[in-house]
């Protein structure tokens, strides 16, 4: 009798029909999914993100240091964009520089990557009930740039502390944002309640990049205020 054969996450039972699918697998590896890779190339001033659907929509996130008019500032991106034929989404004319966190969420399939191009930012750990405690989010820090993937959808807020999105009106180290804040920016705003973010739900994705600190963190949502 055949040997049980596997390939990663995919069972192949000793059947005529699994060993045709399991070897077409092997044939076609482009009909497994791979997670996205993002790739910087600062000297053509591109960012790339490998391992999208050809034609699947792509978002990045991105916040950097930038020397503009002879002074340093933060520069935010929030661009859109679709997986080539070869399943790669590109960033053309960009600033490619350190400090920068960048941020590629696949919309088809919901896989992320957060990364810099010198590799030497981390994630910071939040807790989910905190972060989502009385009904809106909490960080402790000056300034967040914040992504909710659901479905496809995207919503986005940037606030600084004190500032418009900030419920309190005065500087104190840390952010409150009422969940009517964020804007839903993909697909375009149709201007119903569809357009709300109404609190996490089950498997929406939160990418935040605090550009002060230059750290940032991802939460998925696995239940209603909590996380991993």
């Amino acid at each position: 009798m055949p040997r049980e054969r596997t390939l990663p996450g995919i069972p192949c039972e000793p059947t005529a029909m699994a060993w045709f699918l399991c070897l077409a697998l092997l044939l076609f590896p482009g009909t497994l999914s791979a997670a996205p890779n993002l790739v910087f190339k600062p000297q053509l001033n591109k960012v790339k993100v490998h391992g999208v659907p050809v034609g699947g929509d792509v978002v990045f996130l991105s916040d950097s240091h930038e020397v503009r008019d002879w002074t340093r500032r933060v520069i935010s991106r929030l661009e859109f964009r679709q997986g080539n034929s070869k399943g790669i989404a590109v960033l053309n004319n960009v600033s490619v520089v350190d400090p920068s966190i960048w941020a590629a969420v696949d919309l088809t399939n919901g896989g992320f990557d957060v990364d810099s191009p010198s590799g030497q930012y981390q994630p910071v750990a939040v807790n989910p009930l905190e972060l989502f405690a009385g009904g809106m989010i909490n960080y402790d820090g000056d300034r967040l740039d914040l992504v909710v993937v659901r479905d496809g959808k995207v919503w986005h807020v940037k606030v600084n502390d004190g500032g418009g999105n900030d419920r309190s009106p005065s500087p104190d180290a840390r952010v409150e944002i009422d969940f009517v804040s964020f804007a839903k920016v993909f697909p375009s705003a149709t201007g119903t309640s569809q357009d709300v973010y109404d609190g996490p739900l089950a498997g929406d994705l939160l990418i935040g990049i605090d550009a002060d600190r230059m750290t940032y963190f991802t939460v998925v949502v696995d239940g209603i205020g909590s996380g991993k």
